[in-house]
């Protein structure tokens, strides 16, 4: 038995499963596509136990369910995107995959059944949102997550609930429920809120970093995205594709409590303050360890400073700020200048305001405009050496 399909548009199919195929040498399993035909499509489905992408492509004809090596396929159909119709056959203990004069012979596992899932028929919490919302919260938040390197291993994902991210902010106005994200590794932090038509029963769950590097991207240009969430999953369907996720456990920290209740000192333009940053830490960027990110404030501006451990190599520049209270800080207070420069990419805000305290508490960065968002981060020592991952 085989079937027939279009190379360029299996291609791109597989391309999106690909996106859960782990190379493992112990579990060679999930770095294998499984692919089955009927009623005139091809499915693909591939899983790494936390993340199972499922797509379908038309076909004409059927083939039995076979589990195939991912790479080794997703090299044979990039030779074959501009060469009419691929035909796959069944062959013994293999497939083999015409396209014109080529002919590619691949190896298959055995038994199908064993191929894993992490699917559940459970029916949880349901709603349709834009494909560009989950794209928005996720790339404005994504960055935060923390590394395998913290403690708490629920910080190594992203927090998904329904509320609001400024519940916490003096006068702060009830309004409906929004679809609110936030990430933080304990050294910054990032929320974001987008509209969104919510049940009144969808849980608050953390979906682990990979799935967040993932699915945002897969859904930014899909009108329509099914969200179907449970307390252990969550599915995302759009189109021919089902995106499923395994749900980190545990319960995400107060992460209000690090953010000050400040109201904001100064205002910058983004693209200024981001310039000046880059250009003060220019020379010590290749450096593993440097001091902080040392800011110092007058009337009119803000000025930078740092250097590398043995004082060899230092940077400063300064932007203008604008002071929104009666005096600049009279204070100096240290960053950590990869995280300050993240943070204002990833804000997306033309101008920023600092709400800020003294030099060893949190700074708060908010937009005047833009009120669905809000950063934080937390302060260095001033006058000491740090390593990369010290904050």
């Amino acid at each position: 038995m085989t079937f027939e399909v279009a190379p360029n548009e299996f291609k791109q199919a597989l391309d999106r499963v690909m996106a859960a195929v782990e190379r493992n040498k112990e579990n060679p399993v999930i770095g294998h596509v499984l692919i089955t035909t009927g009623g005139g499509m091809c499915t693909m489905r591939a899983t790494d136990y936390f993340v199972e992408i499922t797509t379908a492509v038309e076909c004409q004809g059927e083939m039995p369910p076979v589990v195939v090596p991912a790479d080794r396929l997703s090299n044979v159909m990039s030779r074959y995107t501009d060469r009419g119709i691929a035909r796959f056959a069944r062959e013994g203990a293999g497939i083999v995959i015409t396209c014109a004069r080529s002919r590619q012979v691949l190896p298959i596992l055995e038994p199908v059944e064993n191929f894993p899932t992490i699917s559940k028929a459970d029916i949880g919490s349901t709603f349709t949102t834009e494909g560009r919302v989950l794209f928005d919260l996720f790339e404005t938040c994504g960055f935060a997550i923390a590394t395998s390197e913290v403690r708490n291993p629920v910080l190594e994902g992203m927090h998904l609930f329904s509320g609001s991210v400024r519940h916490f902010m003096p006068g702060y106005q009830p309004t409906s429920p929004k679809l609110c994200a936030v990430a933080t590794d304990g050294y910054k932090l990032m929320a974001r809120e987008c509209l969104a038509d919510l049940p009144e029963d969808m849980p608050a769950v953390i979906v682990p970093k990979r799935a967040v590097d993932k699915l945002g991207r897969m859904v930014k240009e899909w009108a329509e995205v099914h969200l179907e969430i449970t307390a252990d999953r969550l599915v995302a369907s759009f189109g021919p594709t089902r995106f499923v996720i395994k749900l980190l456990e545990g319960t995400y920290p107060d992460w209000w409590r690090m953010i000050p209740k400040s109201s904001p000192v100064l205002s910058y333009d983004s693209d200024d303050l981001a310039d000046a940053i880059g250009n003060a830490y220019a020379a010590v960027r290749a450096d593993k360890r440097h001091s902080a990110l040392t800011v110092t404030f007058t009337e009119a501006e803000t000025t930078f400073n740092i250097r590398n451990e043995d004082g060899r190599a230092a940077g400063s520049d300064a932007c203008h700020h604008s002071v929104l209270q009666s005096n600049p800080p009279d204070f100096a207070i240290g960053y950590n200048p990869d995280y300050f420069i993240q943070v204002i990419e990833h804000f997306g805000a033309e101008t920023l305001q600092f709400g800020m305290t003294d030099g060893n508490s949190p700074t708060l960065l908010t937009c005047p405009n833009l009120d669905d968002r809000l950063a934080v981060l937390m302060p260095m020592r001033i006058g000491i050496i740090h390593g990369e991952a010290a904050a």
